[in-house]
């Protein structure tokens, strides 16, 4: 299990379990998201992207099955 807490004005944290290929991502919300069947070198991508915003969107938004795990804060 890999958890790495990142600069980023969209994300705090990702989580990575590479036995089961699924990716947590933790939104400045703190929505919580668990995305499915995500090969290590996209987690290995956002995590070194200059800005890591941008590359969830262009490379993992609807691009991944996923799932809205726990809501944004009120």
């Amino acid at each position: 299990m890999f958890m790495k807490e990142v600069e980023s004005s969209t994300l705090k944290t990702v989580v990575y379990d590479k036995d089961q290929e699924k990716m947590w991502l933790t939104f400045k919300s703190d929505a919580l998201y668990e995305y499915r069947a995500v090969p290590q070198q996209i987690v290995k991508d956002l995590v070194d992207a200059e800005s890591k915003g941008k590359f969830f969107h262009e490379n993992i938004k609807n691009k991944f099955d996923f799932e809205k795990v726990v809501e944004e804060e009120e």
